[in-house]
């Protein structure tokens, strides 16, 4: 038994199901938990084959985290009992790893109190659909105006991300490991007027691809006649390719880049670094 009192920073990894915080009760008799000092958690379950676990679900003990500022949560669902007791504390900072659309969507009213947040999704991974996830997500990322930094990371090798339906006017930074077409992805792009950082995977690149890509970029141009004001100026293009055989002045999306430079900046015009790099 430990002094949830005493206790500044939680590093907690778990394969085992019966996590319980009562773990840190100050006696049996007491039926609430105040970590007075902690001021970051980090909490990881391995949720591999087999049910998640609720990181807190209300029963046994009442949680309180007077202090705590920073939460990095990795695979556990979050339930509204978590997120009632989240709201008591100056949380600032909020990661949530291949979170659920349940999960993420009773996170909403946490999001007015925060400075930082950032959700890595993986959409093959406990969800109805791609479509009802984006939904989701779109409600979450329309209530992030007054945060500093909105960052999205998005797996997914099946094809669930519909980027036409995407709608997140507040995210600055947005990396993509994901299977998509250029075409779906510059649809969504005019939504996201406050991103300034884009990393994108490149699965597959070859010149089918390639000339897809052109097309999508041409046909869109045509489209909006007037650059919107994208903010971009990172923009990061990452190759996934077996580097045997290969140097790094002869990856392919490197000459698919300088040849369509004045196309990919009509929509950026504001980039400024651009990696292009092996994966």
């Amino acid at each position: 038994m430990l002094d949830s009192r005493l206790i500044r920073s939680i590093k907690l990894f778990t394969d085992d199901i019966d996590f319980d915080w009562r773990f840190f009760q100050l006696g049996k008799s007491s039926k609430v938990v105040v970590f007075e000092s902690l001021e970051s958690v980090n909490a990881n379950c391995d949720a591999y084959e087999r049910p998640r676990q609720a990181l807190y679900d209300g029963q046994h003990v009442k949680l309180k985290f007077p202090a705590l500022r920073s939460l990095d949560i990795s695979e556990f669902i979050i339930e509204p009992p978590l997120v009632k007791c989240l709201q008591a504390s100056p949380l600032e900072s909020l990661s949530y790893t291949h979170g659920c659309a349940y999960s993420i969507k009773n996170l909403i009213p946490l999001i007015a109190k925060l400075k930082r947040l950032k959700l890595s999704l993986e959409f093959n991974v406990g969800s109805s659909s791609g479509d009802d996830y984006i939904r989701t997500l779109n409600d979450v990322f329309q209530q992030t105006q007054d945060l500093e930094i909105v960052v999205c990371t998005v797996w997914d090798d099946s094809k669930l991300v519909n980027f036409r339906i995407v709608d997140w006017p507040f995210l600055t930074h947005l990396w993509i490991q994901a299977v998509f077409e250029f075409d779906d992805f510059l649809v969504a792009l005019p939504k996201m007027t406050s991103l300034v950082n884009l990393s994108i995977l490149i699965a597959g690149f070859n010149e089918g691809y390639s000339a897809r890509a052109v097309a999508a970029l041409k046909k869109h141009k045509r489209g909006y006649p007037d650059r919107f004001a994208s903010k971009v100026e990172k923009l990061r293009l990452e190759h996934e390719i077996e580097l045997s055989g290969f140097e790094m002045d002869e990856l392919p999306l490197r000459p698919f880049y300088k040849k369509n430079l004045k196309l990919i900046k009509w929509y950026m015009p504001n980039v400024k670094w651009v990696a292009i790099v092996p994966m």
